[in-house]
């Protein structure tokens, strides 16, 4: 029987989360102006939670690698 390791479901929590946002934020930016004609642009706010999301994003999917490979072998 195989244990669940709660840190890897956080981890792919967050994953989950910053790519949520990420898509967010690129919608806003790039798809949403077709459709309504408003422009949108990024504050200072939302350029650093895009980056931490990119730093989440990047942190979240090394550590879900490293146990898939620790799991495969």
């Amino acid at each position: 029987m195989k244990r669940i390791k709660w840190k890897n479901v956080t981890y792919l929590l967050l994953l989950l989360i910053s790519l949520s946002v990420i898509i967010h934020d690129f919608y806003k930016l790039a798809l949403e102006p077709i459709f309504t004609g408003y422009l949108s642009s990024l504050t200072w706010f939302g350029l650093i939670t895009l980056s931490i999301s990119f730093l989440v994003l990047d942190k979240s999917f090394g550590q879900i690698k490293s146990a898939w490979i620790r799991c495969t072998k």
